[in-house]
């Protein structure tokens, strides 16, 4: 792949402002990319599906702005990422994902098939113009919130009477048309192609760039950061014999810090610390599971269940919070990180890692956290959405491992070392 200076220098002007959530936008197909490939290349990456869209083959594709565009890295790139849901005009393939938007309501002249289940991102460059009159916010957040559900991001799902009152139509969530909606559903993934390519090549461009662009300039400081042999890693074995480094603290002295906020919540159904013959049962359980399961959704599961009913007991390790200032330019976001242990027999130590809003209900969109390894590497990560009370990684390791968590927002990064 080399660098395709002339398509930067063809990239259509559009005036970034005039982009917002709720508009709904033809996609081109002219495509525009900051790298350019071989004739091979194009073919491996780009599905038949794709291609036959950039040739000028089968029907228009329109998107549904989701998020604005992200801040440009400096004012001479041209390249800008949006995030946005793919809308079809094959709506005979309506499901309980599948949404129905009437061409009164979008003022697109014609019906539109909102898929719901598909949110990705894509370049601005390749937005054609602006259709319709876009969506109101009551169904873009209806639309968003049956995604939602869908990728398993909330836990309720709008009714459908919610749904058809706003005009939107539903399909039956168990149709004869299912293995068709299926066959669907892997075409629109295919076709979709055209816009996660171009985006690929954009943070693989990034890469290239002169290491005094700010990103990588703040990358590189991450890396010294991560390296610098004069940074003492916290000593997560340490918090079992009383030993804890400052700023960290008790989940239980956060929750005297916000004792009203909801994302610090319990979950309901018994006072804590009772245990009674009626929970004794789900108690010992419990405890089983902490001891004997090796799966962490299992095991953090059985840990939240016996901290509700019995928050002394041993089996549950321990358990600190930190409050991270993450401080931009344009804003500032203060949340908590909270790092749980359970050290298991064999001396492997199970950590959960979750991060809580502390001045909202919801964390901020794009609030990040990363496991980082040993060489600054990202192993894993999570990405706060909207609707999101927190959010969490799982990682187990023997003591003695080496590993990193980073804190990120806009563009202010924390990151906390660790050993076990």
């Amino acid at each position: 792949m080399n660098i395709n200076e002339s398509t930067v220098l063809e990239i259509p002007k559009l005036d970034l402002e005039r982009i917002k959530p709720g508009q709904i936008w033809e996609v081109s197909r002219r495509l525009y990319c900051p790298l350019e490939f071989s004739q091979q290349e194009r073919q491996r990456l780009y599905s038949d599906a794709a291609r036959r869209f950039l040739n000028g083959d089968g029907l228009l594709h329109y998107v549904a702005i989701i998020t604005e565009p992200e801040w440009a890295i400096s004012a001479e790139e041209p390249w800008r990422v949006v995030s946005v849901m793919v809308l079809s005009l094959q709506t005979e393939y309506l499901s309980d994902v599948d949404i129905l938007i009437p061409s009164q309501l979008s003022g697109v002249g014609r019906d539109l098939l909102a898929q719901t289940w598909q949110v990705v991102p894509m370049l601005t460059c390749n937005l054609s113009c602006q259709v319709g009159r876009g969506l109101s916010r009551s169904i873009y957040d209806r639309l968003l919130d049956i995604g939602d559900y869908y990728c398993g991001l909330i836990d309720k799902s709008p009714t459908l009477e919610e749904i058809e009152s706003l005009g939107l139509q539903v399909g039956a969530s168990h149709s004869s048309q299912r293995q068709e909606i299926q066959a669907f559903h892997q075409q629109e993934m295919d076709w979709a192609t055209i816009l996660e390519v171009p985006v690929a090549a954009y943070r693989a461009h990034l890469k290239t760039l002169a290491v005094t662009d700010s990103l990588l300039e703040q990358a590189l400081e991450i890396e010294r950061e991560f390296l610098n042999v004069e940074q003492t890693p916290i000593c997560l074995s340490q918090w079992f014999d009383g030993i804890v480094q400052t700023g960290w603290q008790t989940f239980e002295q956060l929750l005297e810090l916000y004792p009203a906020h909801p994302a610090f919540s319990f979950r309901k159904g018994v006072e804590v610390g009772e245990v009674s013959a009626d929970n004794s049962l789900e108690v010992a359980r419990s405890i089983e599971l902490l001891s004997a399961t090796e799966d962490v959704d299992e095991l953090w599961n059985a840990a939240e269940a016996l901290r509700v009913i019995d928050p002394d007991r041993p089996e549950l390790g321990i358990r600190k919070a930190k409050l991270i200032n993450l401080a931009d330019k344009s804003d500032e976001s203060i949340v908590a990180l909270s790092m749980a242990q359970i050290r298991k027999p064999a001396g492997e130590t199970y950590i959960l890692v979750r991060v809580y809003p502390t001045a909202e209900a919801h964390l901020q969109p794009e609030v990040k956290l990363s496991l980082l390894d040993r060489w600054g590497e990202t192993v894993l990560q999570a990405i706060a959405r909207r609707t999101d009370t927190s959010i969490q990684l799982c990682l187990s390791g023997q003591p003695g491992e080496t590993f990193a968590i980073a804190l990120a927002f806009k563009d202010s990064i924390v990151i906390e070392r660790f050993v076990i």
